[in-house]
């Protein structure tokens, strides 16, 4: 009797921690900038935390607009309540590429920002141009936890997907290599 009492007090609790444990809220953000042309050429995904690095990144970001970038007025961040979070894919050789955030998520002692990545269509007529697909958002500071803030990570939903024409091209290739049909 003992026992069975034991294990069922044991299975509640852990079941109340596991509850406990896989809450996850819905971060209210909103879109700064959204594009296809950068200044920043490499595959990027950080938060921006100060007026300073903030104003120096846009200028890179902004690196190669006519007239020079200003700030406007728009844009601005509260760095006081507010953090910026930016993800950019890096150059790509032709149209056809976007990145989306989709949604941010907090969970206890993360919080997650969730980017889809869109890869042009097998048979879409493209443009030779190089662009720098990005988003830029901004979103409530994360709270603290015994006074450290919460770690905000990256996570590319396209990357669960199989659904995009270059993974299914990746596929294809290796089912021809194969089948010897190289």
């Amino acid at each position: 009797m003992k026992v069975s009492s034991l294990l069922a007090q044991g299975i509640i609790v852990f079941s109340i921690l596991t509850t406990a444990a896989s809450r996850t809220s819905q971060v209210p953000w909103e879109t700064i900038e959204r594009g296809q042309h950068s200044g920043i050429k490499k595959s990027l995904t950080r938060t921006i935390n100060s007026d300073r690095f903030f104003n120096y990144f846009m200028t890179t970001h902004h690196l190669n607009s006519s007239p020079t970038f200003e700030l406007p007025l728009s844009l601005s961040v509260n760095f006081q309540n507010e953090i910026v979070a930016v993800v950019f894919i890096g150059n790509q050789n032709t149209g056809g590429y976007s990145v989306e955030v989709k949604s941010v998520v907090e969970k206890p002692q993360t919080i997650i920002v969730k980017y889809e990545r869109t890869y042009p269509d097998r048979n879409a007529y493209l443009t030779m141009s190089f662009e720098q697909p990005y988003h830029i958002i901004k979103m409530m500071m994360p709270p603290t936890i015994d006074g450290v803030q919460k770690e905000v990570r990256f996570v590319d939903l396209a990357d669960n997907s199989r659904s995009n024409w270059a993974k299914r091209k990746q596929e294809r290739s290796y089912s021809n290599s194969e089948d010897g049909n190289n």
